[in-house]
């Protein structure tokens, strides 16, 4: 611990500038996507959804496991009087985009990079499986929506009656919300700025390398950022702690960089992120009269609503001798 406090109190701290401008233009360029791939659903201008994103960001900071994406969708959709199950739809779009161009740069950073560390090209080739196999059923839904429904409809004929019939609705519901995938004027777009922003953040972790004195490839941003974002991916604690700092150690670990001096660097780039993106979010929170209190309220409120649990609830207390427990239940919502 030494060693990391002796290496973040000599980092060149006016890096951060540079830093956090690249982060804004992140958030910026995610919220021209998201516009693009509403527009389908509904016209909106850059601005209009740009403090959402801002608000569900700062509520992952606060909130388990990605409520805050449940809390974006919410907020705009609350906001604009649009259907919940469209908007989180372009939100599932959102994140296909998001992997199939971090894998995009991570092959190209593979292609021409040098000094690269071989043992790295099975990570790469395994996120690009998936991405590809995630980009097939995405267009699969898209343009063969009945054919989808049907194979959902025989893959989940293990499932009781009450959930699988909750989740046929959902997809079908869904399906507007990725129509943007059938307009070839929009496609251009979103993939330009999907690229574009993750380039941003890996200029934005190699400022946070340089910060603390690390020297390595230019490439070993785009590992790095690959990491992070399969990492952030995965269900984590609130505001991702642990989960950056461990990403940061293991994507350079191949290049040779000890964890006591990619912990500096992880720290660095994650405290300048959380903090600004938290202030920013609970500026916009306030401007559209949420409070800390009621984002949670929000929060829970969406999960009960598109959780499966209380349809399989339903279900058991509808069954033959299960009645006393929808009477229980009754009675202790009633006290």
């Amino acid at each position: 611990m030494n060693e990391v406090g002796q290496a973040l109190a000599q980092a060149n701290i006016w890096l951060a500038i540079p830093l956090l401008g690249l982060y804004g233009l992140f958030f910026w360029m995610k919220a021209i996507r998201w516009r693009m791939l509403l527009s389908p659903i509904r016209p909106m201008t850059t601005k209009n959804v740009f403090p959402a994103i801002m608000i569900g960001t700062m509520s992952n900071n606060i909130l388990p496991i990605h409520m805050g994406e449940l809390v974006r969708m919410y907020c705009l959709a609350q906001q604009y009087s649009l259907k919940k199950t469209s908007v989180l739809a372009t939100l599932v779009l959102e994140r296909i985009f998001d992997f199939l161009s971090v894998v995009l740069l991570l092959n190209l950073a593979f292609w021409i990079g040098v000094n690269r560390p071989t043992n790295l090209d099975k990570v790469g080739y395994a996120v690009g499986a998936i991405s590809i196999a995630m980009l097939m059923l995405t267009l699969l839904f898209v343009y063969k929506t009945k054919n989808f429904v049907n194979l959902v409809h025989k893959t989940t004929a293990f499932l009781p009656d009450g959930p699988r019939s909750w989740l046929l609705k959902q997809i079908k519901a869904g399906a507007e919300g990725l129509n943007s995938l059938k307009r070839t004027d929009l496609l251009p777009g979103v993939v330009i700025t999907s690229v574009a922003q993750w380039v941003f953040i890996a200029m934005s972790q190699y400022l946070a390398l340089l910060a603390v004195g690390i020297r390595v490839p230019y490439t070993a941003c785009f590992v790095i950022l690959a990491f992070t974002v399969i990492g952030l991916a995965l269900p984590a604690a609130p505001g991702f702690f642990g989960t950056v700092e461990y990403c940061f150690v293991l994507a350079l670990a191949p290049y040779g960089v000890s964890a006591s001096q990619a912990f500096p660097a992880a720290i660095f780039y994650h405290f300048l992120n959380y903090v600004s993106a938290t202030l920013v979010g609970l500026y916009f929170a306030r401007r559209v009269g949420y409070s800390l209190s009621r984002i949670r309220t929000v929060a829970d409120s969406v999960t009960e609503k598109t959780a499966i649990k209380p349809a399989f609830e339903n279900r058991v207390r509808s069954e033959p001798g299960n009645q006393g427990l929808a009477r229980q239940d009754s009675e202790t919502r009633g006290t």
